[in-house]
């Protein structure tokens, strides 16, 4: 019995020696690093895919789909830990395009060169209803910064309502500096540009968009100018400099000429041109 235990024991050892042996030649190192490279290309042709934490929730998404025109066609998308999508690259039209989103959801910042703004900042704002109820939240531009349609580089604030365009600054369409300030209506109320001549000027404009007020350097010399008008924007008043020498003030439409001291009312008057008459 003693020899037929051995034996058993014998035959068993090399058929484990015998199993090990072929398991090994058949998973080498080589044969290993081949599988796996063989699975890492399999998995880089894999089209959309999601990663999950332990919990199954989302944390990292790549999608593909064809192009509409309006939307992505591939993007990736990266969430928080609530699952919520709070950052988001892909392509936009041939362009890419990156978003990023607050923690509340309230706020976003869109980079996107395929689009007239380039980089515009969202929020959500609680809509109005014609009736003044509340609504549900829309996502409002606050900010844009980019270039223009015009092929101008600009600045522009908006403010909470949709389409309301408050304030803008940066180059004009003749290539200078510019600056436009807005009410709630959107109508533009000021303006800070470079005329002609490369001459500095403030406008204020009426609730209608028509210029009533003008001042800054006069065109002719390098003194100062003021101009003052009517509702329709035809100028009432006129203030500067003859050739920098006397001040002029002309009221228009333009009737008499004023003589001193002769208490006849005038359409203007003049400063003193120099000389005894002039008071020191």
């Amino acid at each position: 019995m003693a020899t037929v235990g051995l034996i058993l024991i014998a035959t068993w050892l090399i058929v484990a020696v015998e199993k090990y042996e072929n398991d090994s030649s058949s998973s080498s190192p080589p044969d290993q690093l081949a599988d796996l490279e063989h699975r890492i290309d399999q998995l880089e042709k894999v089209g959309p895919f999601e990663v999950v934490d332990g919990k199954g929730m989302p944390i990292f998404q790549v999608e593909s789909r064809i192009d509409t025109g309006e939307f992505y066609t591939n993007r990736a998308t990266v969430y928080s830990d609530r699952g919520e999508p709070v950052a988001v690259m892909g392509t936009d039209n041939a362009t890419g395009f990156l978003r990023a989103v607050s923690a509340d959801g309230d706020r976003s910042a869109i980079l996107d060169l395929g689009k007239p703004y380039g980089l515009r900042f969202e929020e959500m704002i609680v809509a109005k209803n014609p009736d003044g109820s509340e609504g549900p939240k829309e996502g409002v531009p606050r900010l844009e910064i980019g270039k223009r349609e015009s092929g101008n580089y600009a600045l522009n604030f908006f403010g909470t309502a949709k389409d309301q365009q408050i304030a803008a600054i940066g180059e004009s369409k003749a290539g200078s500096g510019a600056l436009v300030i807005g009410d709630t209506n959107a109508s533009n109320r000021a303006s800070m540009i470079v005329g002609q001549d490369d001459k500095g000027i403030i406008g204020i404009f009426n609730r209608a968009g028509t210029a009533v007020l003008a001042f800054g350097e006069a065109s002719g010399n390098t003194g100062g100018s003021l101009v003052i008008g009517a509702a329709n924007g035809d100028p009432r008043v006129k203030m500067g400099t003859n050739d920098n020498k006397y001040g002029v003030v002309i009221a228009l439409p333009q009737g008499l000429p004023y003589v001193p001291r002769t208490g006849l009312p005038g359409s203007y008057l003049l400063g003193c041109a120099g000389g005894g008459s002039c008071v020191q």
